[in-house]
């Protein structure tokens, strides 16, 4: 589930396992920010990147492997078991972050197509997600402006079948994609950073009581402050902030403000 929203364990060997599937230790952690959607590594002595973001899967197989061996179980089938369960997840997950009905067989080849758009514009993962289900942003003409217009006409007359065969079903997934899947907040590196260095200099909690209230309130249903969600939440990127395309869509959302560039996977204290 994890993975749905972004976020990448920097040290995911056997040991940081619980024989219930939990992981512990996060240690060198980070979320999907502009780049790396696919391969971000976190853990800078990590120089193999053997736990970056597309090998998670198979570190947990791994994990799982050498369990069922340590028990005298036939670790070919709890990793055939594993793959199963984690494919049907997946694609449960993919299906509920698009809005699409969880049946849809095709939604990952959607959703890997819109990641694919969202790297190379350089956009941030969470911003885009939740922009999308928001529907309040389109790219500028010089970012892939076609491909994206194309992929954003595609999960529309998707969305629309949806509607057309249930339409109750579809509201409540698109609700849903915003209360649960698709979040305004998570606890990136830069802003767990700011707050530490903040009170360890200052002994001022200001920023980190700020953290903490964005924390608890990470799809945005509270009434979170508006100097909160400003420095904590996903604000629309900058280079989204164009006019809107002829494609019908929607005015884009004002008060949206540059982000600064960040690196994923900063020691905290660095």
């Amino acid at each position: 589930r994890w993975d749905a929203f972004g976020f990448v364990h920097g040290v995911l060997n056997t040991d940081n396992w619980t024989l219930d599937g939990a992981t512990i230790d996060f240690g060198p952690y980070a979320f999907v920010e502009a780049t790396d959607h696919t391969d971000l590594s976190p853990n800078l002595s990590d120089r193999a990147r053997r736990y970056r973001r597309s090998r998670q899967p198979a570190a947990a197989a791994f994990a799982l492997e050498k369990l069922a061996e340590s028990l005298g179980e036939d670790a070919s089938r709890a990793v055939d078991a594993f793959e199963r369960a984690y494919a049907a997840d997946r694609r449960r997950l993919v299906c509920a972050k698009l809005a699409l009905p969880d049946d849809d067989d095709s939604a990952q080849d959607l959703f890997d197509a819109a990641v694919t758009i969202a790297e190379r514009a350089g956009l941030d993962y969470t911003g885009f997600w939740r922009g999308l289900v928001d529907d309040d942003f389109v790219l500028e003409d010089d970012v892939d402006h076609h491909s994206w217009v194309s992929w954003r006409r595609e999960w529309r007359e998707r969305r629309q079948a949806f509607e057309r065969r249930d339409p109750r079903a579809a509201v409540a997934a698109l609700d849903t994609a915003r209360r649960e899947h698709n979040p305004r907040f998570v606890l990136r590196n830069h802003a767990v950073h700011e707050a530490v260095v903040e009170f360890l200099e200052t002994d001022e909690p200001t920023t980190l009581l700020a953290l903490h209230r964005a924390a608890t309130d990470p799809f945005g249903l509270q009434k979170t402050s508006r100097d909160d969600r400003g420095r904590f939440f996903a604000d629309v990127p900058a280079h989204l902030l164009a006019p809107p395309a002829d494609d019908g869509g929607p005015p884009l959302a004002s008060g949206s403000r540059r982000r600064r560039p960040l690196r994923a996977g900063v020691d905290l204290l660095s």
